[in-house]
């Protein structure tokens, strides 16, 4: 007796080609989307890590360098990535200059307010902060 075909392809396990092919292709969007999203992980750290040490450059400076600051004068800090000081520009990465001018308002001059401004470069970057200070000048 002859045993029909469509009864010996029914007993036979495993995957169609299409199947294979739909479950390959999902795998591939789910790895490219995986990938994707790394380098945006990447660049938001890296980010974070420059604003960190921006922060910290910023306290250092705003505290230790505005009061000998008079009209027109400048003073310059230099850091390490990390945002640690060090005494002269060699092996630094970040430099900061800040700036003092006294406003031309007479009555904010009369009180020993004078404005702050600070530029801070590195490597492939440079922010300014500007700000406000009261204190003799």
């Amino acid at each position: 007796m002859k045993i029909p075909f469509n009864l010996l392809r029914a007993n036979r396990s495993g995957f169609s080609l299409v199947e294979v092919t739909l479950a390959l292709g999902l795998v591939a969007f789910v790895l490219v989307s995986l990938l994707g999203l790394a380098s945006v992980g990447l660049n938001a750290s890296r980010s974070s890590a420059t604003d960190i040490s921006l922060g910290q450059v910023t306290d250092h400076v705003f505290s230790v360098g505005v009061t000998p600051l008079a009209d027109g004068a400048s003073a310059t800090f230099y850091f390490t990535e990390e945002g640690e000081v060090l005494p002269s520009g060699t092996g630094s990465f970040y430099m900061a200059v800040l700036t003092a001018s006294v406003p031309q308002d007479s009555q904010a001059a009369n009180g020993g307010m004078f404005l702050l401004g600070l530029e801070v470069t590195w490597p492939g970057g440079k922010r300014t902060f500007y700000g406000s200070a009261i204190a003799p000048l």
